[in-house]
């Protein structure tokens, strides 16, 4: 496999209780990735804990290819390159990322992404899920200053307190396929085309016709059609759930042209609306001329 085809390893921080592990666990149930799971000195917490590869010191330091190194007062932490390179993601403290960055010598691309989420909710989450949540946030207040380490070029996402964890996926991993495909031969542009459909077979010429005159004027973009996607399977869901596929497609594109009689269709109109609220550009198609909104 090709370095280009190779996924990115994302190494993932934050602060305690911002929700590194709840971001990590949905990519791996739902994407196929996996964690590193790194080695450390210190004992587990509990019997059975398996965040941890757990070791003696001895064992830590006959380690070859360390590509990641912390010492938390006394207690080792670290990452092989034989991990890495098996692995997508790494959850990793400042310190360990400038480290990584250093010795790192394989293939995989890093893609840096902090964590963070309000306060007042990031202490409730530590609160709650341990004994002593204000004791806890105490022994962690010095460990998190590290977290004024500046790093190179890092991608900060906040978790808003009502937000839902399939949109903070969605907008991480927008991120993700932006640094992974924004340089070299594959670097295209997606364009979304926002067209009414109703079942005509009419409009699907349309379509077509746009986009084929499109290609030749505009060809590093890629033109993707929600009908041609979707459309033989509107007949077997509801409209709702129609729309939700074609606005899930259109939160992946860079752009929307929007072209034919959108204004008397209610998908076209979502599909704008959508835009709006989320911040994607769109334009119209007038007599054969794209017009920025």
């Amino acid at each position: 496999m090709s370095d280009m085809n190779k996924r990115p390893i994302l190494l993932i921080t934050g602060r305690s209780g911002v929700g590194k592990d709840t971001i990590a666990d949905y990519l791996c149930d739902n994407f196929g990735y996996t964690k590193v799971k790194s080695y450390t000195t210190r004992q587990p917490r509990y019997e059975g804990e398996e965040t941890h590869i757990f070791v003696t010191k001895e064992e830590f330091d006959k380690l070859s290819h360390k590509v990641a190194y912390t010492n938390r007062e006394g207690v080792e932490y670290c990452a092989t390159q034989e991990q890495v390179d098996n692995a997508d993601i790494y959850i990793i403290d400042p310190p360990g990322i400038k480290y990584f960055l250093e010795v790192y010598k394989g293939n995989r691309q890093p893609i840096i992404i902090v964590i963070d989420c309000p306060e007042p909710e990031r202490r409730q989450r530590v609160s709650n899920r341990c004994v002593d949540g204000n004791k806890e946030l105490a022994n962690r207040q010095n460990l998190d200053n590290e977290f004024n380490v500046p790093l190179r070029h890092p991608y900060k996402y906040v978790i808003s307190q009502d937000e839902n964890i399939s949109s903070a996926i969605n907008s991480i991993m927008s991120y993700v396929r932006k640094q992974t495909f924004g340089a070299g031969r594959l670097k295209r542009k997606f364009i979304y085309v926002s067209h009414p459909f109703q079942n005509k077979p009419e409009n699907v010429k349309d379509i077509e016709r746009y986009i084929t005159i499109w290609e030749r004027i505009h060809q590093s973009y890629v033109f993707v059609s929600p009908v041609h996607c979707f459309g033989f399977m509107y007949e077997k869901m509801s409209y709702e759930d129609g729309l939700n596929w074609c606005l899930q497609l259109l939160s992946v594109c860079d752009e929307m042209w929007v072209c034919g009689d959108y204004e008397n269709s209610t998908g076209c109109c979502a599909e704008i609306d959508f835009c709006k609220n989320h911040y994607i550009p769109y334009s119209f198609k007038h007599n054969g001329i794209v017009t920025l909104s």
